[in-house]
């Protein structure tokens, strides 16, 4: 046995440190014990570099798929306002819940009527995702009656901002939404005013608005001059059980009796033939209607009342195992202030996910950045594909979702950025910037 000493031993340890600094830097010895992470110095020095970011609330988590350690974070357990990031939480909710998608229960009597109940199935005449399958069925059937489902919808859900009623985000929710609860309003070329589904209109020459209803009636007001021509405006109508009930019957042209009495005895249910217009209307377009109603549908199911606040509790308790930190969830939209979530929990809500769809279904329903959806306006510069959800509230802006590294492996992340004054597109590249620096190193 040779001992080593003196210089000799003192050269022998040098090169075996450089060689062993060398194949590290290779990443020959970068196994799952030394995964790559983005340093959080790094990662500081980044934010300090954004203007837009200057006196906010910057918070960060993210994790490649299928391990449970954080390749990079930041404030990763502080909660944060997460707008309508929490639309992640109800896809969630709804897919796990829901293999099929419900239109409408129904029963046929032994008169040959059709007795039939909501299902929250919001896409009924809607404008912008039209699905003819529930009027395909309801046009064939006989002598409709249409019963009160077991319900509690409030008006505005907490948190929810009042005086939002008349906008198009604000849509309020309801057992069975028609037209996406809005009515639609096109100034023509004799300068009338076309609406539909029809309701009371009156002109107000000095209005400082182009239209809006009454806060408490499904009255409108408009000043035409303010509204150009063929133009479509959207303005949510106060939806009811026996309002559904006319318009319906007006829609197909045949009575449309409505009981307020929930349907006593067994009956079917009419699924979705393809959820994808749905899950696209909420995770691309951020329909906050949608989202209302899917999560009516988890309330349903769980409970057997279509409620957003039960379907929530319920979910907190089936969720409550894996989850890293509680959640402040109180509706299905993020339209509330009084949601929080961390920006850890997101990434174990994305993981959770990505086990249910895989990467195929992430591309199908989640927006590509730089290409569709919210994430259109986002620049990531040649080779980072990403896919995500953002959410946006007045000083808050997050972005959440997957990207692949540049080593070619996928990552679930959450950058969560609150109380900013910066315009909104300086944040959004900010969070291009921490996402380019990860696809980098990871």
């Amino acid at each position: 046995m040779t001992i080593l000493t003196g210089a000799v031993s003192f050269d022998y340890l040098y090169v075996m440190r450089s060689l062993f600094i060398i194949l590290f830097s290779l990443g020959i010895f970068q196994g799952p014990l030394m995964a790559q992470k983005l340093r959080k110095s790094k990662l500081e020095k980044i934010i300090a570099s954004q203007p837009g970011f200057q006196g906010a609330q910057v918070a960060v988590a993210v994790q490649r798929l299928g391990e449970s350690k954080l390749r990079a974070q930041r404030q990763e357990s502080h909660y944060m306002t997460p707008a309508s990031n929490t639309k992640l939480l109800t896809f969630l909710a709804v897919h796990s819940q829901l293999p099929a998608l419900p239109v409408l229960t129904y029963a046929v009597d032994s008169l040959q009527q059709t007795h039939f109940q909501a299902t929250g199935y919001p896409v009924l005449l809607h404008p912008f995702y039209p699905d003819d399958q529930a009027l395909s069925f309801l046009n064939t059937q006989n002598q409709l009656i249409y019963h009160r489902a077991v319900q509690q919808i409030p008006r505005l859900g907490p948190g929810w901002s009042w005086d939002d009623f008349s906008y198009y985000y604000s849509a309020p929710p309801s057992a069975f939404p028609i037209y996406g609860n809005v009515t639609q309003l096109i100034r023509t070329e004799t300068n009338s005013l076309e609406v539909t589904p029809t309701f009371p209109t009156r002109p107000v020459t000095d209005a400082p608005y182009a239209a809006k209803r009454m806060e408490f009636e499904n009255q409108f007001t408009f000043n035409l001059e303010k509204i150009a021509l063929r133009d479509s405006l959207y303005r949510p109508f106060l939806p009811s059980d026996s309002l559904f009930a006319q318009l319906l019957g007006e829609a197909i042209g045949q009575k449309v009796t409505y009981v307020e009495e929930p349907y006593v005895g067994v009956m079917d249910t009419l699924f979705v033939n393809n959820p994808k217009t749905i899950y696209q209307a909420l995770l691309q377009d951020s329909d906050n209607l949608v989202a209302e109603s899917l999560m009516l549908m988890v309330g349903q199911k769980l409970t057997d009342t279509l409620s957003v606040n039960k379907g929530i509790a319920a979910m907190q308790t089936k969720w409550a195992s894996w989850l890293p930190d509680p959640l402040e969830w109180v509706d299905g939209s993020g339209v509330s202030r009084y949601n929080m979530v961390t920006p850890r929990t997101l990434v174990a809500v994305l993981q959770k996910i990505h086990q249910q769809l895989g990467l195929s279904g992430i591309a199908r329903y989640l927006p590509q950045g730089g290409h569709s959806g919210t994430l259109k306006a986002y620049n990531f510069g040649p080779g980072l594909t990403v896919y995500a959800k953002t959410g946006t509230l007045r000083h808050n802006h997050n972005l959440s979702g997957y990207f692949q590294g540049k080593k070619g492996h996928w990552y679930a992340f959450s950058v969560m950025v609150n109380h900013y004054t910066a315009p909104t597109a300086e944040i959004r590249q900010g969070i291009a910037a921490i996402l380019k620096a990860c696809y980098a190193k990871l």
